[in-house]
């Protein structure tokens, strides 16, 4: 049984420099999405289905009663965990503590399954040796009309993104980031201004390189976006739900027979889309 001077469970303080600080600078999917802090076991969004309705009214008429209807979107954070070990001859010695530094590496691996989960394929074949049954789905899971989609290559130029801009302002929703795959992003930053120019379409130049924004907004890169895909992201519409009982324990009885010390970071994490419709994707579905 591990006492005081073996295990270590760090306090709220302690673990926001550790994990949560790391995490949030990481996670490309918690970059460009609203990130929601609960205590519960699971957060509800409310979601207008239906608007109430007004009309022109000549004086003296009876004004026509209208009911908005509504829905909660519930959101149930899983649980995302690593645990690793280090030799106690470098914890002890080591400045800053070696614990620390696992920790915060620990946060970055964290960060990938988070982005791998928000924009990777929905996997549902149990035979699939990515398939997980507990990781929760991101955007690949809004399907059909329930996602605005523009069918065009997203390295072409700049009319993929007019079009998503109008598709998501149709819908009254501002796009906050454009997340492509780095290769995608490259390939886009390369387009010239016509053939035989050395201008490149998206601005910079020798001296300050390609821009980083399209039209305006933000470009993020993940390698979990499929390449021959890139996501218009409204922060407002999309959620990334966090547990705040994250947790970092570190545990000096675990591996004794080893001389090690055990560090485990404990994170619950949980995604969630209530207007779908102000998501778009640019994809050439050709």
């Amino acid at each position: 049984m591990a006492n005081s001077s073996t295990l270590s469970v760090l306090t709220g303080e302690q673990v926001a420099p550790l994990i949560v600080e790391p995490l949030t600078r990481e996670s490309v999917a918690l970059s460009a999405s609203t990130v929601v802090n609960t205590d519960q076991a699971a957060y509800r969004i409310p979601r207008i289905t239906a608007d109430p309705s007004a009309d022109w009214l000549a004086p003296n008429t009876e004004i026509e009663a209208s009911e908005a209807t509504g829905a909660d979107l519930t959101i149930t954070p899983a649980k995302v965990a690593g645990i690793s070990y280090i030799a106690n001859e470098l914890a002890n010695d080591s400045d800053p503590q070696a614990a620390g530094i696992i920790g915060q590496r620990l946060a970055v691996d964290i960060a990938r399954r988070i982005d791998r989960a928000f924009f990777g394929p929905v996997i549902t074949d149990d035979l699939d040796p990515d398939y997980n049954a507990v990781r929760p789905v991101g955007l690949d899971s809004i399907t059909g009309a329930a996602l605005n989609n523009i069918d065009a290559a997203p390295t072409t130029g700049l009319d993929p993104y007019i079009d998503a801009l109008a598709a998501a302002e149709a819908e009254g929703v501002d796009l906050t980031s454009w997340v492509l795959n780095p290769t995608d992003a490259a390939a886009l930053a390369k387009v010239k201004t016509g053939t035989g120019s050395n201008v490149l379409l998206l601005g910079g130049g020798a001296e300050n390189g390609a821009s980083r924004t399209i039209l305006g907004i933000p470009v993020r890169t993940s390698p979990y976006v499929p390449s021959g895909t890139a996501w218009g992201i409204p922060a407002a519409r999309t959620f990334v739900v966090l547990r705040r009982d994250t947790e970092v324990v570190i545990d000096r009885s675990a591996r004794f027979e080893y001389d090690q010390t055990a560090i485990r970071a404990v994170c619950r994490i949980g995604f969630g889309f209530p207007h779908a419709r102000g998501i778009v994707r640019i994809e050439d579905v050709a």
